[in-house]
């Protein structure tokens, strides 16, 4: 089997191909570290829970005037005996327990409790997430092109007294999805046409 000049400069240039295309190692992109800074944010959260008419009343023994519940004073005054008086005075000076979910959302949850003696009327809560930085590494995502041009060239080795050596030429074109067709030319002057999909294997 002969092989004359110009078919072993085509084999070299194959062989030169053949290697950039399956042993070349590709660049590897590593991104670098990201910090965002997430800003200071604070807010108050007031909340009433029942709506009081005030009265006043003096203390003599203190010698001051406080300001009290118009509508428990009223009851109070118009009660028209002591026991009921008593009533209402241990239902004032009751203990209470509240709980309430303050705040819940993507990146806090503030819950509140109270005690109290009597029952709340309203609360005030004030609140401040400080500033933190949050780092991380952006993800590198690969895509095809939405259409690649290709080019190939393919050598046809004779394997016995009756067959000839052979180059052949081919130009493909290439979709996102692997998908395309092909068309090429040898010097036998034979016209290829073809349809190729690629498959995923590894990552």
């Amino acid at each position: 089997m002969k092989l004359d000049l110009k078919g072993v400069v085509i084999l070299v240039l194959f062989g030169l191909v053949a290697y950039q295309f399956f042993f070349n190692k590709k660049e590897v992109i590593t991104p670098e570290p990201k910090i965002i800074t997430i800003p200071e944010s604070s807010g108050i959260i007031i909340d009433t829970v029942e709506i009081v008419k005030r009265d006043t009343v003096y203390l003599p023994r203190e010698d001051r005037i406080v300001e009290v519940d118009a509508g428990w004073k009223q009851k109070y005054n118009e009660a028209v005996d002591s026991l009921e008086r008593q009533k209402l005075f241990y239902k004032s000076i009751t203990i209470n327990e509240y709980s309430n979910t303050l705040i819940d959302n993507d990146t806090i949850r503030i819950d509140g409790t109270a005690t109290t003696r009597g029952s709340l009327l309203s609360y005030s809560v004030d609140y401040k997430i400080k500033s933190f930085d949050f780092e991380y590494t952006p993800e590198v995502v690969t895509k095809r092109p939405d259409l690649s041009v290709g080019f190939g060239l393919e050598a046809g080795l004779p394997t016995g007294p009756m067959s000839d050596f052979r180059v052949k030429g081919t130009m493909y074109f290439e979709n996102e999805n692997g998908a395309g067709f092909s068309f090429g030319a040898d010097t036998k002057e034979t016209l290829w046409l073809g349809l190729r999909k690629t498959f995923k294997l590894k990552d």
